[in-house]
């Protein structure tokens, strides 16, 4: 009976010599995938935000990708998103400034999930430059193609921040207090529109404020730092034909106005 039962299990290793073996094969599957993944958005990461490679960057991005510029993780009422062509507008506004060779790019641990033809990675990005640091994380969807990989849904926020010796731990406790501030300020009747402005952008309120802007400006028409406050808001949510008008708007009633390179 022994033998019979080591014939069996012989004879089945030469009649079914991979029923053994697929198991190790769909982790050697896996294990390359998430190698490919890793490779693809850090190659795309790098070539962004060190050398501002627009066309590099947005290679792996689905066209109709969107992209959900957030406050955290979480989704909020503040959210803001953009079309794959608002994004790639908007990079190309920002990255008009050429990178000045003083940039250093880290990456965290990258977390990869995978089911069946759905990746999700969550990736943090620690940009240093002179003068600063700006850290953010991307929750990465991706599709599996075939032999392509395309990214269709990404979701950013800010983690920390540090620009002209002032500092920003964007958690719970900072938008909780920022929030509180706008509040306060929006429903006083002695704030000023740039107080209601400074704090709204510090809570990144920005929908909101694109709002109260565009009735602003109808109330102050003549005044160029409103209009060159709605071009940098809307230029923020995306809204890159406001943005344009409005820098323009801005100019002509005050010629030598300062604006950032992204608004002009």
């Amino acid at each position: 009976m022994k033998l019979r039962f080591t014939l069996c299990i012989l004879l089945m290793g030469v009649f079914f010599p991979g029923a053994g073996s697929a198991q190790p094969e769909a982790s050697s599957d896996r294990d390359e995938l998430r190698s490919r993944v890793k490779r693809l958005i850090k190659r795309s990461t790098r070539e962004g935000l060190i050398y501002h490679n627009l066309k590099a960057y947005l290679r792996p991005y689905d066209k109709h990708c969107t992209f959900v510029i957030g406050r955290q993780k979480k989704s909020d009422d503040h959210d803001v998103m953009q079309s794959f062509s608002q994004r790639k507008e908007f990079l190309k506004r920002r990255w008009r400034v050429k990178p000045t060779g003083h940039e250093t790019l880290f990456f965290s641990d990258l977390e990869i999930r995978i089911t069946d033809d759905d990746i999700e990675a969550e990736l943090e990005t620690r940009l240093h430059f002179f003068g600063g640091a700006k850290h953010e994380k991307t929750l990465f969807k991706i599709k599996a193609q075939g032999k392509k990989l395309r990214i269709v849904h990404a979701r950013i926020w800010p983690t920390f921040e540090t620009i002209g010796g002032a500092t920003f731990d964007y958690g719970e406790h900072y938008w909780a207090t920022t929030d509180d501030l706008a509040f306060t300020a929006i429903l006083s009747t002695g704030s000023s529109w740039r107080k209601i402005l400074d704090v709204s952008l510090a809570a990144h309120w920005h929908p909101l404020l694109h709002a109260y802007l565009r009735d602003l400006a109808k109330v102050r028409p003549r005044d160029p730092e409103v209009w060159k406050a709605l071009s940098a808001v809307a230029y923020l949510i995306g809204d890159m034909k406001e943005s344009r008008k409005a820098s323009r708007r801005a100019r002509r009633l005050d010629p030598n106005i300062s604006l950032p390179a992204a608004l002009r």
